[in-house]
């Protein structure tokens, strides 16, 4: 057990980074714009050994692999809430979201080291290797709007389109309605 806890291994070397911002401006009292935006990035180092002489691979085996994922978030709304008269009351939102999603990953592998110890590509008698790249690209705008009756019946509609990068260029695009009616028994 100390022979292969010294001689085989695995590790992983992650660094990431999250951060967020928000920006808000009230154009009017009753008419606000606000942007978000948001980021998670990180990459991840691992490397796997197996020295010559382990029971089952007994030629040894290596790998190293570099993993690369961000997403980038962005919300645009613009947010008005009017009442129109003493009964009713008006909420709007509009917006624009944009979605970015990048994700690279290299790996290769070396089978039937040569020298014991020695953990590098160029040390494998066979090396095989593959890379993964993914983008993703999701634009959209939305909007609801609530229309409240004296506090205590609600209608609501949404509507939002969305553009996605995954579906084919004449077939990418998709809206989805909703309407919603609430009632308050208090």
């Amino acid at each position: 057990p100390f022979w292969l806890a010294e001689n085989n291994g695995y590790t992983s070397d992650i660094n990431r980074f999250i951060g967020n911002t928000e920006i808000k401006y009230d154009i009017l009292p009753w008419l606000t714009v606000t942007e978000r935006i948001g980021i998670d990035s990180y990459t991840d180092d691992r490397k796997g050994k197996t020295n010559i002489g382990t029971r089952g691979t007994p030629n040894g085996y290596m790998y190293d692999q570099k993993i690369s994922r961000s997403q980038i978030n962005s919300d645009l709304t613009l947010t008005a809430s009017r009442d129109i008269n003493q009964d009713f009351s008006v909420d709007v939102v509009v917006g624009n979201n944009i979605n970015v999603r990048d994700y690279d990953s290299e790996f290769v592998d070396g089978t039937g080291l040569n020298v014991p110890d020695f953990f590098h590509v160029s040390n494998a008698n066979t090396v095989t290797a593959d890379e993964s790249i993914e983008k993703i690209r999701l634009y959209s705008f939305y909007g609801q709007a609530t229309i409240d009756y004296q506090d205590y019946l609600y209608l609501t509609l949404t509507g939002r389109n969305d553009w996605s990068s995954t579906l084919p260029d004449n077939e990418n695009s998709y809206f989805y309605p909703s309407a919603s009616l609430g009632f308050v028994f208090t």
